[in-house]
């Protein structure tokens, strides 16, 4: 099950529509990893990158709860899985990196051009 940090994350996915790929990466982690997906961030108005479009590309994941096969692992599949863009190849759909309060989460992001492989 897909748990969401609290309200005010809820509240970002349900203001605005989520990119039905996005969706996608979400169910598919859910499937793969039951229990793990704890969603911290979504839509966030006024952001210039993926967490500001409509529909929402974007959404941070606790990393700390995929203990096995760990955050990076958990990215590599998604990575191997899902092409971000395929003009723009060098970009990944997840992304494991520290925020700037000193915390470690997983970033998923999508484009229009996302695909599975």
């Amino acid at each position: 099950m897909i748990k969401i940090k609290n309200e005010k994350v809820l509240r970002s996915f349900l203001e605005v529509k989520t990119h039905e790929k996005l969706v996608d990466i979400l169910a598919w982690l859910d499937k793969h990893h039951p229990d793990c997906v704890v969603i911290t961030c979504g839509h966030r108005a006024g952001d210039t990158g993926v967490h500001g479009t409509t529909p929402c590309r974007g959404a941070d994941i606790r990393s700390w709860t995929f203990k096995v096969p760990g955050p990076r692992a958990v990215c590599k599949q998604i990575n191997a899985l899902w092409s971000y863009n395929y003009k723009n190849p060098n970009k990944r759909c997840a992304i494991y990196h520290k925020v700037a309060h000193g915390a470690y989460h997983i970033h998923l992001q999508v484009h229009p051009n996302t695909t599975r492989r």
